[in-house]
């Protein structure tokens, strides 16, 4: 799947999905009270981020760049998506998956990934929400499932000694 792709909307407002993690919807917008500006090539266009879908925050401004230069510049294709089809591509969380998530509220996620598997959050957060990577969902394999498990005993531990020591 293209990293843009327009999205087939009946409304006619100009959609964009952005298919790589994290993924967001986006409005090409003419109204500068609603879109973002973004400046290229000494133009000024508006982007209006309408959807989130990995709740990784405000998009940064070379996303925007990126999508202003593919649409306006590099001459975008008549490729389409709907927004059900971006729908079906949600996948539902599992109830170990929601439990997971709660952990790590706790947690810094980026930490983990570094002290436990050597790697950026990002990859950690790939498998951690099940993002599409590639056209296949990326998740833990057993190895990583069971070193994630270790690690969380290990840390639970420590936690229970920490509490322990404080309530002397």
């Amino acid at each position: 799947m293209k990293k843009f792709i327009c999205i087939d909307d009946e409304d006619d407002r100009n959609l964009i999905y952005r298919s790589q993690f994290p993924r967001y919807i986006f409005q090409l917008t003419d109204n500068p009270e609603v879109g973002r500006p973004v400046k290229l090539y000494d133009l000024t266009y508006y982007v209006r981020e309408i959807e989130d879908l990995n709740n990784f925050g405000e998009a940064p401004e070379s996303y925007l760049k990126e999508l202003v230069r593919w649409y306006y510049h590099e001459g975008h294709t008549d490729e389409y998506i709907t927004l059900e089809e971006i729908g079906a591509l949600r996948k539902e969380p599992k109830e170990s998956d929601l439990e997971l998530k709660k952990v790590f509220e706790l947690l810094n996620g980026s930490f983990v990934a570094a002290d436990c598997f050597a790697r950026d959050r990002t990859w950690f957060y790939q498998r951690l929400n099940g993002n599409t990577i590639n056209g296949k969902p990326a998740e833990f394999n057993q190895e990583q499932k069971t070193k994630l498990a270790d690690y969380l005993r290990l840390k639970a531990q420590l936690l229970i000694e920490t509490a322990d020591l404080l309530a002397q």
